[in-house]
């Protein structure tokens, strides 16, 4: 028998497996960034999907107390649906986004609850708020997605 032979193999064996053993390391590590990337960047559209959505229903309803149209109903209840659809997004972005966006969201949530004696002003100031920290949004978005 010939244990240098032997020795070589258990050596070549233990470097292929070592080697093997990296790999899935590394392939791992790989695997779990860019899911948590695809999560980060499906959360930043959600939200800016749901924060355009929200600022369309203020125009629109903004729109409708001026003119008094007959999609008044109609309006009214987009917005509704926009604020639940912001509500939500808000909910999933705090396991995702970073705390100083998450503070800025639940800030916008307080101020939406708020309510004026005028409602026309009311809308104004919410789309100024809306608009506001969805530019914050979108900035950090750029920053986070590159």
């Amino acid at each position: 028998m010939n244990w240098s032979a032997i020795i070589v193999a258990l050596i070549q064996m233990t470097g292929a497996v070592t080697i093997a053993w990296l790999a899935v390391q590394w392939a791992e590590k790989r695997f779990r960034s860019e899911k948590r990337w695809e999560r980060t960047l499906s959360g930043y559209a959600d939200l800016v999907g749901a924060m355009s959505e929200l600022l369309l229903s203020l125009g629109y309803r903004a729109d409708s107390l001026l003119v008094h149209t007959l999609e008044e109903q109609s309006r009214r209840e987009r917005l509704k649906a926009a604020r639940a659809e912001f509500d939500r997004t808000v909910a999933v972005s705090r396991i995702l986004l970073p705390a100083n966006l998450v503070q800025a969201l639940l800030a916008l949530q307080i101020k939406l609850d708020r309510t004026s004696r005028d409602e026309i002003d009311d809308i104004y100031d919410k789309y100024g708020e809306v608009e506001e920290v969805l530019e914050k949004v979108l900035r950090e978005a750029e920053s986070a997605l590159r």
